[in-house]
Parts: structure tokens; sequence; C-alpha cells
């Protein structure tokens, strides 16, 4: 759902992603808030922390 009158709230993801090096792969991890999953994607970490 978008928010009404509002920008694309996609397009950090987009940006974000359009950044990655070719043949970089996205990372991600979840986190619980009021009993949702919120998931965070990340490029350009070191694989194994």
């Amino acid at each position: 759902m978008h928010p009404p009158g509002r920008g694309e709230h996609f397009m950090p993801l987009l940006v974000c992603a359009g950044a990655a090096d070719d043949g970089e792969r996205a990372g991600s991890y979840v986190d619980g808030f009021m009993g949702m999953d919120i998931w965070t994607w990340y490029w350009g970490a070191e694989e194994g922390g």
C-alpha cells in the first residue's frame, strides 16, 4: 500500500539495488517489531561478518 499523496517509498531500495557490484549478493536479516517481521537488506558487507 502506498501512502496517499506521497512519493514512491520503494525508491531507496531500488537505488541501493542498482548500486550493488556485478554479481554481488544481497544479505538480509529480520527483526521483530510489535509482532511483525521487519526485513533489512544490505549490500557491500563481507560474507560472515
